[in-house]
């Protein structure tokens, strides 16, 4: 059987009536709303799945990028790929794009191909609101990465086939935070992220954590900038802190020269594909430099003779993945919400001597600072109400 097959891009317009047959009772539906850093419990899991010893077809969804991405999706992929050879590559995966980025299409796109599949790894916020899909084929297994599972309307939801991963950005914003206040020479740094939400919420604050722990506890006096051009508001019409790129890397670079020109010498940059435009604003400017997140971002940062990048904060995308495909393997697959931390090693920063340029007081710094997230000394805020 083959490992792997070339992307589909999917139609968001399929129209084939499947029979369903041998699904035992569909899950219930359990609407909740939940506070930052909450984890819905999870559900009884189901017993082994027939499927798990001759061979599991999984099905690797993203949307709008392909798994070729360099980022969040080719960690996945890796994932699935280290799964597949830990059983001797008995299993299958089909890299599946949906190309709309439409939380409202990209599950409708999967309607008619679910049924080709046993599991579906699904990336991202375009697959939040798949639980229709997922009560409709309850003898699936469906493994949602970075995004909650919510209804139509936003709300938090539980299935019993469902399992949603997401991580803590609080703490990879922590991280970058006092990386930023112990390298800055100029003294003022900020943050870009994509558009608001509650992920881009969570990084803002935790940088201003990370920055205010360094200020006072390493001696530094590191100012956040936030630009009044780039703001964003939330659903309520709230003013955010932070700086926006609306999902734009020409807006990022704007963006990104802006920052440069009020001063700033450190940009924290987790802003998807648009960060690409923050990072070229960075290369033009002589003594700035970027922390990626997400995924290593250190290649990205190669600039002639010198590289822009001091390091990453990273989501261990990979390991989560591996993880909860052997738990359907095994039969202990476990439902529910659930948000990957310190604690779980799931967040973390990049600290190989050829994959970072910090100095060594930071990474002692960094290094004290790590075990005290994990053990919940180190508290990173999430949102303003903190």
């Amino acid at each position: 059987m083959n490992r792997t097959k070339r992307p589909i891009v999917l139609c968001v317009c399929l129209a084939m009536t499947l029979l369903l047959s041998g699904c035992r009772n569909a899950p219930t539906e359990e609407s909740k709303t939940p506070s930052v850093g909450e984890v819905l419990l999870p559900s009884p899991g189901p017993s082994l799945p027939p499927f798990a010893s001759k061979g599991m077809r999984i099905a690797l969804c993203t949307s709008p990028d392909t798994v070729d991405d360099q980022g969040r999706n080719a960690k996945c992929y890796d994932g699935v790929l280290s799964f597949l050879l830990s059983r001797g590559n008995m299993d299958s995966v089909v890299p599946l794009q949906e190309t709309s980025g439409d939380p409202a299409l990209a599950p409708q796109a999967l309607r008619d191909l679910a049924p080709s599949y046993d599991v579906m790894v699904l990336i991202g916020s375009a697959f939040s609101q798949i639980g229709s899909l997922a009560k409709e084929y309850p003898d699936k297994y469906f493994i949602l990465v970075d995004a909650p599972l919510t209804n139509e309307s936003g709300e938090a939801i539980l299935l019993d086939n469902v399992c949603s991963l997401e991580f803590a950005e609080q703490e990879c914003g922590f991280l970058a935070g006092m990386t930023a206040a112990m390298e800055t020479t100029t003294g003022r740094v900020a943050v870009i992220t994509e558009n608001p939400s509650p992920a881009a919420t969570r990084y803002y604050y935790g940088f201003r954590s990370g920055v205010a722990y360094a200020n006072g506890n390493l001696n530094t006096s590191a100012e956040i900038i936030d630009h009044p051009a780039y703001g964003g508001v939330d659903g309520s019409g709230t003013a955010l802190g932070g700086n926006y790129t609306n999902g734009s890397d020409i807006t990022a670079y704007a963006l990104g020269r802006s920052l440069l020109d009020e001063g700033c010498d450190i940009l924290f940059v987790a802003a998807g594909a648009s960060g690409v435009g923050a990072v070229n604003a960075v290369k033009g400017t002589p003594g700035a430099r970027i922390i990626g997140a997400e995924t290593d971002q250190f290649l990205n940062g190669v600039n002639g003779m010198e590289n822009v990048v001091l390091t990453s904060v990273i989501k261990d995308f990979a390991g989560c993945v591996i993880q909860r495909l052997q738990s359907v393997a095994d039969g202990n697959f476990e439902s529910g919400s659930y948000i990957l931390q310190t604690a779980d090693n799931a967040t973390a920063y990049v600290s190989a001597d050829d994959r970072q340029q910090l100095r060594l007081e930071t990474l002692r710094a960094l290094a004290d600072a790590y075990p005290l997230m994990q053990n919940g000394t180190i508290v990173p805020m999430a949102g303003p109400a903190e």
